[in-house]
């Protein structure tokens, strides 16, 4: 009994495993389709954590007009992810996706 059990975690573990390869695939794929400048605002802003104000000194951008360039970066962002795994699957919550979790992720229509 203890062996069924442990193939059973072990086969869940695996299928967990590549559920999150195949999301990062995606995720990179979707993120590879925006336009240069939309796709360095996401990795400064949500994976590198800088500020606005830090971004914007970089890129020199305003901050009221980078606020609006991210919100256009993000909608796009989760266009291209939707195209991806399908509109039913891209609305669950970005919590879902565990270490590949972005806050724009998450997907409205």
């Amino acid at each position: 009994m203890a062996r069924a059990t442990y193939m059973t975690n072990n086969r869940g573990a695996q299928q967990a495993g590549l559920e999150r390869a195949d999301i990062r695939q995606k995720v990179l794929q979707a993120v590879s389709r925006l336009p240069q400048r939309q796709r360095r605002l996401l990795l400064l802003r949500e994976l590198e954590g800088l500020s606005y104000a830090q971004i914007g000194e970089t890129m020199g951008i305003s901050p009221t007009k980078l606020a609006k360039m991210l919100h256009r970066a993000r909608l796009a962002f989760r266009q291209a992810y939707a195209s991806q795994v399908g509109a039913r699957r891209g609305r669950r919550s970005a919590g879902a996706w565990g270490t590949y979790s972005l806050p724009f992720m998450t997907v409205s229509r």
